[in-house]
C-alpha cells in the first residue's frame, strides 16, 4: 500500500497505526498529488490512502487522473479533513472505494486497509 498526504504528522500517524499489523506493507509515501501519481505508477500498490487537500495536485485531481489511467486493481481510500457530506459522493464517483474523515477510525485503519485490499 501507499500513502499520500502533505502533512508529515498525519503520515507518521497513519504509518504508526498501519505498522501495528504485520499483514500491511507500506511500499511508498508521497507528500503531494503529483508525487503520489508517480509513486502509484512506479510501485503499483494494491491500496492507496489519499488526502484531498494537497499542494501541486489535490486528491480530486489525483482520483481523476487515476481513473483516466485505468489503474485497475488499485483501491483508493480517501482520508480527508474536509467535510464528508460535500465530498464523499464525488470521491466515490471518481473511483475511491472508501472515504474516511481524518481522526475517524484511525485505530481501525489496518483492518480497513486489509478489508479493502482483500476485495480486489
Amino acid at each position: 500500500m501507499a500513502l499520500v498526504d502533505d502533512a508529515p504528522e498525519v503520515l507518521r500517524f497513519m504509518e504508526l497505526y498501519l505498522s501495528r499489523n504485520d499483514r500491511v506493507e507500506i511500499v511508498g509515501v508521497a507528500n503531494n498529488g503529483r508525487d503520489g501519481l508517480t509513486l502509484v505508477e512506479k510501485l503499483k500498490p494494491d491500496v492507496l490512502l489519499l488526502d484531498l487537500s494537497m499542494p501541486e495536485m489535490d486528491g480530486l485531481e489525483v482520483l481523476r487522473e487515476l481513473q483516466a489511467r485505468k489503474t485497475n486493481g488499485l483501491k483508493t481510500i480517501v482520508v480527508s479533513g474536509l467535510d464528508r457530506e460535500d465530498l464523499e459522493a464525488t470521491c466515490l464517483e471518481l473511483g475511491a472505494v472508501r472515504y474516511l474523515e481524518k481522526g475517524e477510525g484511525f485505530a481501525q485503519l489496518p483492518d480497513i486497509v486489509l478489508e479493502v485490499g482483500a476485495a480486489a
